[in-house]
């Protein structure tokens, strides 16, 4: 089975994200960039979804001290940055994906990297077609709110399309 590293300091993205992708992926989670890499020095990964702007250590920083240590694994960047695409294309990530997440489309990049395609200077423009076994969501999702201390948390809910 492939495997994904999540990166985020939203608890709320990386529990959705986990729940989309554990089927197909094994999934591992780090709530900011230092933990990321860390992991990253000390696992291997088919595939890394990482956040920009995260406490600790920020996205930019991990992708600089993989390209220092050699580490071709694929990164896909998000942000809400409005300059997301310029950034991607400054650090050399394999791709990037705009906050919120179109999970329709992440799932699509994450496939594609995960394939070995798109190691970390691809820069690959195309978003191949779903691969077969992986969930299809037909549209954005919102992820949800933060939770007060007495509340339940909610199951992420996402949309799937019909054949």
């Amino acid at each position: 089975m492939k495997r994904v590293l999540i990166v985020d300091d939203d608890p709320d993205v990386t529990e959705c994200l986990e729940l989309m992708l554990q089927e197909t992926y094994s999934v591992t989670l780090a709530e900011n960039g230092a933990l990321g890499l860390e992991k990253l020095r000390t696992e291997s990964f088919d595939a890394v979804v990482l956040d920009v702007m995260m406490p600790v250590l920020d996205g930019v920083g991990v992708v600089e001290a993989l390209q220092r240590e050699g580490n071709p694994v694929p990164v896909i960047l998000g942000s809400a940055m409005s300059n997301l695409r310029a950034l991607a294309t400054r650090l050399g990530v394999s791709d990037f994906i705009p906050k919120p997440y179109d999970f329709d489309l992440l799932l699509k990049k994450i496939a594609h990297a995960a394939q070995g395609s798109g190691e970390m200077g691809g820069g690959s423009s195309t978003t191949p077609s779903t691969p077969q076994g992986l969930t299809d969501c037909s549209q954005k999702t919102t992820l949800p709110r933060r939770l007060a201390t007495n509340e339940t948390p909610p199951s992420c809910e996402i949309t799937i399309a019909s054949p």
